[in-house]
């Protein structure tokens, strides 16, 4: 048994090793259900610390450019792009058509 109380397979050899504490015993591989901050859970190595994990939950969710034109948005597809996002915010790529002011001319450019 390991530490954390799931069963795992050990080399007789090896066994006597980790009960001696002449080596540390290998990671927990047993896939249990992790409860993420973000409120989603997800299937993962026992061993894996929780703040360690990337949550892979789809979202419907949109994140709105800082520019704040409402059809300025990108869909995030799963929970840690839109963590992502709100963390770093990316700059706004969409393009505007502007008028050049003497000749008129229009002219595309990003937003910001």
């Amino acid at each position: 048994r390991n530490s954390c109380g799931h069963e795992g397979e050990v080399l007789c050899h090896l066994a006597f090793k980790y009960a001696s504490g002449t080596i540390s015993p290998p990671n927990c591989n047993s896939l249990v259900l992790k409860n993420l901050p973000c409120g989603h859970n997800l299937m993962a190595p026992c061993h894996k610390p929780v703040d360690k994990l990337v949550c892979t939950a789809l979202v419907g969710d949109i994140y709105q450019f800082k520019c704040g034109r409402e059809d300025h948005f990108v869909a995030a597809k799963t929970c840690a792009t839109l963590k992502k996002y709100e963390r770093e915010p990316p700059p706004c790529r969409k393009q505007e058509e502007y008028h050049r002011f003497r000749c008129g001319h229009p002219v595309r450019v990003p937003c910001y």
